[in-house]
């Protein structure tokens, strides 16, 4: 083959790769674009991300333009060239600069939750800066390749790095891909600034180095290749937050599911279905019944409103205490059940009973009220999980025994006077 025609199978290789790098491109950003659908507020990083592609978008778009046929002129006495257009080549540059910019504005979004709105905004006053200062000091393309270089290495390394030290909970494979590909991209701008350096201070220019240039020649098909991996991190970071999302509100279901809304203590629901009883710590122990006496009678003289003050106040004495291990259930309206893993009946029954008996009075009606509590028990000892439902029966008819035997000596309250 001969040299002109096989330069000219090289040149179309390398055009076929600049417009096959627009269009990808362009569909990588329909394709955010519609992802951004289903975003809810705490992915509004993705958003950031997808306003980034578009400046990425626009300046690839220009750079094909330029590329296309907008001519070049030597200006009189210099060997240099500029575009035919200075906006051209500037609104390229301003475009890959804006993408480097919210492409860093959403790195740290993920990391902190909030949109660094200050650093957006002192970036987009510098960004127009530097594209016209480089535009201004550079003597041909070269050189302007070489600058936005230094652009793209430090801000994707740095990007990269944030994303790769993200703590345990937001680690995952679509930040770990990302983190990658932000690498692989300073990575790759790094031998672009070099070769282009070496290519504008040398008087052979790309003759000096026909093998870098060869490999320098083709860099739409790398830059779209790190493109597709970079894209594809940013969907499976979206995906795994949704997930992650999607779990925990199924978590706080559940638990609004076995959790009283009144008291914050567990239902009697959670028991049944023994949630909570799956560690070994709470396969023997103590479990004890108790009865806020005559709630009904409080409800009927102040209003329901000061049982339920009444009630969260007993629940809130019994939680004094209170180990990790140790669950409170409401067994019923007025009735809750303490589970007391490793713990014996007979060693809490005291430190119980001298709770109960000091326990302070409770104020309702605007202090106008005060309600004394009073509450009768009963506990047993459980040796095993199998046998925890007979310890809650014996539990219960020892709570009514006491009940019966304090039952007539009980204060439910009284009004206090100003």
């Amino acid at each position: 083959m001969r040299a002109d025609s096989l330069d000219y199978f090289w040149n179309v290789v390398s055009f076929v790769g600049l417009y096959g790098q627009v269009g990808i491109t362009l569909l990588l950003f329909t394709f955010l674009v519609l992802m951004t659908r289903q975003l809810d507020r705490s992915s509004h990083y993705f958003v950031t991300w997808t306003r980034g592609w578009a400046a990425l978008s626009i300046a690839v778009v220009i750079l094909a333009i330029g590329f296309l046929g907008i001519p070049h002129v030597t200006a009189p006495g210099d060997s240099s060239t500029r575009w035919w257009f200075p906006a051209t080549y500037l609104g390229y540059l301003l475009g890959k600069l804006s993408f480097l910019l919210l492409l860093l504005g959403g790195v740290l979004e993920v990391e902190s939750g909030q949109l660094p709105r200050r650093l957006l905004w002192r970036g987009a006053a510098l960004v127009p800066i530097y594209t016209l200062l480089v535009f201004i000091v550079a003597q041909d393309f070269n050189v302007i390749i070489v600058w936005e270089a230094v652009a793209f290495v430090l801000v994707c390394s740095y990007a990269g790095w944030r994303l790769l030290q993200l703590p345990q909970p937001r680690r995952s494979l679509g930040t770990r891909i990302m983190g990658a590909s932000l690498w692989a991209m300073a990575a790759t701008w790094t031998f672009y600034g070099v070769a282009f350096e070496v290519a504008a201070s040398s008087p052979a220019g790309w003759g000096a180095n026909p093998i870098v240039f060869t490999l320098t020649r083709y860099n739409s098909y790398y830059d779209t290749l790190l493109e597709i991996l970079l894209a594809f991190g940013m969907v499976l970071m979206l995906q795994e937050d949704g997930r992650r999302e999607l779990a925990e509100a199924h978590r706080q279901l559940l638990d609004e599911s076995l959790t009283d809304p009144l008291t914050a203590s567990y239902n009697r629901l959670a028991f049944t279905r023994g949630t909570f009883l799956q560690s070994p710590e709470t396969h023997r122990g103590a479990v004890v019944l108790l009865d806020l006496d005559d709630l009904k009678k409080v409800n009927d003289r102040y209003g329901h409103e000061a049982g339920d003050v009444l009630l969260r106040h007993f629940v809130s004495l019994l939680r004094v205490g209170l180990r990790p291990s140790d669950q409170l259930y409401r067994w019923g309206g007025d009735e809750f059940l303490l589970l007391m893993p490793g713990a014996s009946f007979e060693s809490l029954a005291p430190r119980l009973e001298a709770l109960l008996r000091d326990a302070p009075a409770c104020s309702v009606d605007g202090g106008r009220v005060t309600l004394r509590l009073a509450a009768s028990w009963g506990g047993a000892d459980y040796p095993s999980l199998a046998e925890l439902r007979h310890a809650v029966g014996e539990a219960d008819a020892a709570m009514y025994v006491h009940k019966r035997a304090r039952k007539a000596n009980v204060v439910v309250g009284h009004r206090k006077l100003r």
